[in-house]
């Protein structure tokens, strides 16, 4: 299931549109709309990271969303002189006020270029100031990755902007229409990234298949049938993620399968994007 998270309902109302997705009447804490099979969701979440963070939060609970579900905040976002209309795909999202860093793993290839997304808690005005000129800023991101990673496969959740002010072109001057405008133009981008984001899904949670080093480990370590399709699952991350390393290597010293199923967990967390 694929979850959209925006902040206003003009940056929703194109991807509503397009999804022919309807109004949950049940949904009373944020505006959430669902399609007609129930494979996405949109929820509005109002602006900024604490509200996106909540909005993330409640998604979760009252859709009861899985591991392998998909997860993407779509908006909009300054910049000092990228052009409007811009799209971009977060590889680093740094929340202003804390200086906390998450970097999204981007395993495939986005039709569109990544940045840094610094996260501010307040409207940015002044596009000169050097904070802002390797980023693009806006006020959800962190607050919407930092929740979705609690739910979800990192490799999952991304941050999708698109530039709707410049020194050019100021914030003061965006009216609804107008974002609505921009969002409506590169749902051809959009709809690819989510294309790529299911075949990810599907390659990251094989659990028929089964994966590379499987044999060598269970002929190793004894596991239960459950850690058996924990193990499948995490060696199928491991291949997306590093299928030029083996595993073998970094299990020396576990004497039992559970610790095993964590130092592979842990290796995958620790690993850098593998290309």
């Amino acid at each position: 299931m694929i979850h959209i998270i925006c902040a206003l309902k003009c940056e929703a109302k194109s991807l509503i549109a397009h999804h022919r997705l309807k109004v949950c009447a049940e949904s009373a804490s944020f505006p959430l709309y669902m399609s007609q099979d129930k494979q996405m969701s949109l929820t509005i979440c109002g602006i900024g990271k604490i509200n996106a963070a909540a909005a993330t939060a409640f998604t979760h609970a009252f859709l009861q969303t899985g591991k392998q579900d998909i997860w993407l905040n779509i908006g909009i976002a300054g910049h000092k002189n990228l052009d409007i209309g811009k799209i971009i795909i977060a590889h680093k999202i740094v929340e202003q006020s804390t200086q906390q860093s998450w970097y999204p793993q981007i395993l495939f290839s986005p039709l569109c270029r990544s940045m840094e997304v610094l996260s501010c808690d307040h409207p940015a005005t002044d596009y000169t100031d050097t904070v802002f000129s390797d980023s693009i800023f806006e006020m959800e991101a962190a607050g919407f990755y930092a929740t979705a990673c609690r739910f979800a496969t990192s490799e999952l959740i991304h941050v999708v902007k698109i530039i709707s002010d410049n020194q050019q072109h100021q914030a003061d001057k965006i009216s609804a229409s107008f974002v609505a405008g921009l969002l409506k133009d590169k749902l051809e981008i959009i709809e690819q990234l989510i294309t790529s984001l299911r075949q990810l899904a599907k390659d990251l949670d094989s659990p028929n298949e089964t994966p590379d080093y499987y044999g060598q480990i269970i002929e190793k370590w004894r596991f239960t049938h459950t850690q058996r399709n924990k193990l499948k699952s995490c060696l199928n991350r491991w291949h997306v993620l590093c299928p030029d390393k083996n595993p073998m290597k970094f299990l020396d010293g576990c004497l039992q399968s559970k610790e095993v199923i964590n130092q592979i967990t842990n290796k995958l967390d620790m690993f850098p994007i593998c290309f």
